[in-house]
This record gives C-alpha cells, sequence and structure tokens, in this order.
C-alpha cells in the first residue's frame, strides 16, 4: 500500500483520495446560495390631534380623530383602540367609543376613530389623564 508523507506523517494514497473526491462532490453539488435578511417593519403609521395636555371647564367637550393607515400591500389588519384613565376623585366624563371598539383597515387603505371627551357640568375641578393605545390584530 503506497502511502505519501504530508507534514511528517505517512498517510494512505487511498484516505488522501477519499477526502479529495468527497471535497469534489460537496463543492460540486452547491450551485446556488444566498442569504437573505427580512426588516420587519409596523404596517400601521398613526396621526391623530390628540393633545398632550389640555385645561379645560366642567361641561366642556372635545373632539379629537386618530387616523390609522395599513401600508402593508395585500394584508388587511384590524385595530383597536384601546384606553386606561385616571381621573381625580369627583372628576365627571364620559368618553366615546368604549375602549376596545375596533375597525378593519384593508390593505392600502386607513380608518379613523372620531373620539369624545366629555367632562360632566358637575365635574369637581382635578386631573382626568388618558392613556391612549392602537393595537394591531
Amino acid at each position: 500500500m503506497k502511502k505519501i508523507k504530508l507534514f511528517g506523517k505517512a498517510i494512505p494514497l487511498w484516505l488522501i483520495l477519499i477526502m479529495l473526491g468527497v471535497g469534489m462532490v460537496i463543492a460540486g453539488t452547491v450551485v446556488f446560495q444566498l442569504q437573505t435578511q427580512y426588516t420587519i417593519q409596523e404596517p400601521f403609521v398613526i396621526q391623530h390631534n390628540l393633545p398632550a395636555s389640555i385645561e379645560t371647564y366642567p361641561g366642556d367637550t372635545k373632539t379629537y380623530t386618530i387616523t390609522v393607515t395599513n401600508v402593508a400591500d395585500s394584508i388587511d389588519y384590524t385595530a383597536t383602540l384601546v384606553y386606561t384613565v385616571t381621573a381625580d376623585p369627583g372628576v365627571v366624563y364620559t368618553i366615546t367609543p368604549d375602549s376596545g371598539a375596533s375597525q378593519q383597515v384593508p390593505s392600502s387603505g386607513s380608518v379613523t376613530f372620531q373620539v369624545t371627551v366629555q367632562i360632566a357640568k358637575d365635574s369637581a375641578p382635578g386631573t382626568l389623564t388618558i392613556d391612549w393605545q392602537i393595537l394591531r390584530g
């Protein structure tokens, strides 16, 4: 059996030929290789006229709009308006629509939530804080 010296060691010729053959088969079977990176983007673009803070009086009503645009080309989503309220004792208010209101947003389309905050005439002075969220489903 013929041996070849490689790095000071005697290696059988048949082993070298098998290693070369395996290497050629592996190298010869790959005909295409590509790596694709996906960046997942939020499909909703939100526009609104909600103030960060406002001063108002008992009996006052404020109306705002929240517009949700779906920029995805071919997927419909559901937009859900959710809010939580913190109010000082004696502050009386009504908010419409109710938290949890949903609308279907078609692909490349928009929907608008019209939000009304009404402070009752008999409301005590104080602070009303509303945390707004739009959920995508």
